[in-house]
């Protein structure tokens, strides 16, 4: 009568070890990035020609700080009109909008910014000239 729990609990173990494998092998892309799994997530996504495996191959990179290989992925997403506009609105992320900050600020002080943040302004209605938007931030 004593082996019978012992075997139950042998069995329950066991059932409990082959599933915590099965679950392992079947993270998609997106639970390993979603996990910090960054490298593996670009592993597993590998051959995957599709919008959102691309622009996740490329939050993966910018995560790993490799610019270049996420801005090659965020550049490769197409897709509709609207994936397209994601992938370029990463490109411009990847590279700290820094065309931006050149065009502003010169090329010597806007390639010395380590970090920008850029924001749309008005989604709708008139967009502000470059003039509006010096006022509005003198910095």
């Amino acid at each position: 009568m004593t082996s019978h729990p012992s075997r139950l609990a042998f069995v329950i173990a066991t059932l409990m070890a082959m599933a915590a494998v099965r679950a392992g092998a079947q993270d998609t892309p997106r639970q390993l990035f979603e996990a910090g799994r960054y490298q593996e997530a670009i592993d597993k996504s590998a051959g995957d020609g599709s919008p959102a495996a691309l622009y996740l191959k490329g939050l993966s990179y910018l995560k790993l700080n490799q610019l270049a290989a996420a801005k090659d992925a965020f550049g490769q997403v197409g897709g509709d009109e609207a994936w397209h506009a994601v992938g370029q609105s990463a490109v411009a992320l990847a590279d700290n909008n820094r065309d931006a900050l050149i065009k502003f600020y010169g090329a010597e002080k806007g390639r010395a910014f380590k970090y920008a943040q850029a924001y749309e302004v008005c989604e709708y209605g008139r967009q502000p000239s470059v003039e509006d938007l010096i006022k509005l931030m003198p910095f």
